[in-house]
């Protein structure tokens, strides 16, 4: 069981995004009368490079082998009062190794 949020994004969509095409997520460590499905995976409230909260997605659906996650252009939110937060940034962006080392220098 978890809190139901919704994904806001630009028209851009990654296929690099784990939540890619998804409207909403289930954050499973708040609480909340939702359970994850195929169209509101399962995240978590993690914490960014700096030590600042972002969302992740379930352990589960990392993907073996690649870089991230990493902020990958979109934000979450929602109004119920369980929500500490305004607007938290989504951090579900992978890459293959190459490719992070190609696009990092």
């Amino acid at each position: 069981m978890g809190l139901l949020v919704s994904i806001f994004r630009d028209g851009y969509d990654s296929d690099a995004n784990v939540f890619f095409g998804k409207k909403s997520i289930v954050l499973v460590d708040l609480p909340g009368p939702s359970e994850p499905t195929d169209d509101a995976p399962a995240a978590r409230i993690g914490r960014d490079g700096l030590g600042g909260p972002c969302i992740i997605p379930d352990y589960e659906l990392h993907p073996a082998n690649a870089a991230g996650p990493m902020f990958g252009g979109t934000l979450a939110a929602t109004s119920d009062s369980r929500f500490p937060y305004r607007a938290l940034r989504i951090h579900d962006r992978f890459e293959s190794w190459p490719t992070y080392y190609r696009l990092s220098t």
